[in-house]
C-alpha cells in the first residue's frame, strides 16, 4: 500500500475501535435500542449503525494487507454483512421500521460469522498474526455488551501502530521427505 492509503488505513482502524469502544461503554449506562426514547437511546442507537458502518471498510482495508484474492472475497461479504446491519439498523431502530430486524440480523451475522473463514484464510496465506487479529476482533465484537469494543479498540489499535508486525509471513516450508513419506 502507499504511504497515503496506509495512513488512511490506520486512521480509519483507529476511528473503527474508539467507536466500538465508546459502544461498549454506552452499554454501562443501559441505553434501549429497540424501543428508543430518550436521547441516550438514540445516540445508542447511531452510534451503533456508525460502528457496523465502519467496519465494512475496516475489513476491506484489513484485507488489502494479504493481497490474496480469496481473503479480498471473503473479506467483500464481510462488508457487505457490515454494512447491511449499519443500514438496516438505522431504518430498524433508528426510524422505528421494525421489519427490517430480520435483514439487520442476516447482516450482522454474515458480517460476524464471516471473520471466521477470513481468519482461516490468513492462516492458510501465512499471515498467523493477521489471522490471529481477526479472531480476536470476532470475539470483542461477540463481546460488545460487555466492554468488548475494548478489545476491538485494543485490536485495531495495535494494528494502526504496528501494521508491519502484524503482517510478517511465516516463511514458507518444504515437506520433509524421508524414505518416500513426507514428514
Amino acid at each position: 500500500m502507499s504511504g497515503i492509503v496506509m495512513t488512511a488505513s490506520r486512521i480509519a482502524w483507529l476511528v473503527t475501535g474508539s467507536a466500538w469502544a465508546a459502544r461498549s461503554l454506552l452499554e454501562f449506562a443501559h441505553p434501549e435500542y429497540w424501543s428508543p426514547e430518550t436521547t441516550l437511546d438514540y445516540i445508542a442507537v447511531w452510534l451503533f449503525t456508525v460502528c457496523f458502518l465502519l467496519l465494512a471498510p475496516t475489513v476491506l482495508l484489513i484485507g488489502r494487507l494479504a493481497s490474496s484474492g480469496s481473503v479480498m472475497a471473503v473479506a467483500a461479504v464481510v462488508a457487505i454483512g457490515a454494512a447491511t446491519a449499519g443500514g438496516a439498523n438505522a431504518i430498524e431502530d433508528g426510524f422505528g421500521v421494525k421489519a427490517l430486524g430480520t435483514l439487520y440480523v442476516i447482516g450482522s451475522l454474515t458480517a460476524w460469522l464471516g471473520l471466521l473463514p477470513l481468519a482461516v484464510l490468513f492462516q492458510r496465506a501465512g499471515f498467523a498474526r493477521l489471522s490471529g487479529l481477526i479472531v480476536a476482533l470476532m470475539l470483542g465484537l461477540m463481546l460488545v455488551n460487555a466492554a468488548g469494543g475494548i478489545i476491538v479498540l485494543g485490536v485495531l489499535g495495535g494494528l494502526a501502530v504496528a501494521t508491519n508486525w502484524f503482517t510478517l509471513r511465516r516463511p514458507a516450508t518444504s515437506p520433509t521427505v524421508v524414505d518416500g513419506t513426507v514428514a
